[in-house]
């Protein structure tokens, strides 16, 4: 198995959702503006459910230096304009004893959101996942998001733990996580 996540997949390439043409490619070092743009149209909502503040200038410099060292890979859907719209990241390290395992991160935007963008990019990093020989495939998610659970549960996830209180909101209100996953043969 190589020791950076690559992919032989060959992007950008584009399609359309509905009268939008969306743009997929691979994240880079220099998306580090258009990140900043994007994570500034995501909403309080949002943030809480991201497993880091990525409006954060060291969470994103921390995001783009995994991806230069191998350990994430980040497809990116791009609007017609430029703009980020959704990005679904894999991360994986080599060196811990869940090496065979993949970590899935998903966000698009609200006014995508429906259009089937999750999936495609889904897809795309199940793809990768498939490339690198990765065996499973885990997501985390707020238990009071279940439109984001049905998603993964129709593509073939399956809850493998709740953990109550799991997660603290900006508020300090606590929220249970469930974290989900998929055999990569399977899918």
């Amino acid at each position: 198995m190589s020791t950076h996540l690559e992919t032989k997949r060959a992007f950008p390439w584009s399609d359309r959702f509905g009268t939008a043409r969306i743009t997929f490619r691979l994240m880079s070092a220099t998306d580090a503006p258009a990140v900043r743009a994007f994570t500034r149209t995501l909403e309080p909502d949002d943030i809480i459910f991201l497993r880091m503040d990525i409006r954060q200038p060291e969470v994103i410099n921390e995001w783009l230096e995994n991806i230069e060292r191998g350990r994430t890979l980040s497809v990116l859907a791009v609007n017609e304009e430029g703009g980020i719209i959704g990005y679904c990241s894999l991360h994986h390290n080599e060196l811990l004893w869940t090496r065979h395992h993949g970590e899935i991160r998903i966000f698009v935007l609200k006014a995508y959101r429906g259009t089937g963008l999750g999936a495609r990019l889904l897809g795309e990093v199940f793809q990768i996942a498939r490339e690198q020989s990765l065996e499973r495939l885990i997501v985390n998610i707020p238990r009071d998001q279940p439109h984001i659970r049905k998603m993964f549960e129709s593509l073939g996830f399956k809850v493998d733990a709740l953990l109550a209180d799991w997660l603290k909101g900006q508020d300090g209100r606590l929220h249970d996580l469930l974290i989900l996953s998929h055999e990569v043969a399977e899918g």
